[in-house]
């Protein structure tokens, strides 16, 4: 899916749910 750049940007304008997921990535 992701490689290395586009993985910090899907998680950031991708998916908020995420965020509380993983708040150590943003």
């Amino acid at each position: 899916m992701q490689e290395s750049t586009p993985e910090k940007l899907s998680f950031s304008e991708s998916t908020p749910a995420l965020q509380r997921s993983r708040p150590q990535f943003i």
